[in-house]
């Protein structure tokens, strides 16, 4: 796994299984849902949808999902190597506009965001 959107535009840091983010979940949550290792999944909410592979691992609570930013970088001028990665920007999934910001901080949302999740072939 990468961690930084700059490494994606270096051909040794997105080769085979690093070619793309992965939507991380339990075990036990794909099971319920018939999600199976490296098959497609939708995650959704009211802004937006996004497929990309599943990946199984007891790491992840359960009912939680996991999945790695810094992907999408299609139409990105200069990135060429970046952009021929087949990862998926999960960032559209943040809600945005004033109302949607945490009530405490002000800060915009971006983690915790509530997503729905099914098998998406």
């Amino acid at each position: 796994m990468t961690h930084n959107t700059w490494m994606h535009n270096i051909p040794e840091f997105v080769k085979g299984a690093r070619k793309t983010n992965y939507a991380y979940l339990h075990p036990q949550d794909a099971q319920s849902r018939g999600i199976e290792e490296g098959a497609p999944v939708r995650v959704k909410n009211e802004w937006a949808s996004i497929v990309l592979p599943a990946r199984l691992t007891a790491t992840v609570m359960p009912g939680s999902i996991a999945v790695p930013h810094g992907w999408g970088h299609r139409g990105a001028g200069g990135l060429r190597i970046a952009a021929e990665t087949s990862g998926v920007n999960v960032n559209v999934l943040a809600p945005d506009g004033a109302e949607n910001v945490e009530r405490l901080s002000g800060m915009t949302l971006m983690n915790g965001i509530a997503v729905t999740v099914e098998a998406a072939g």
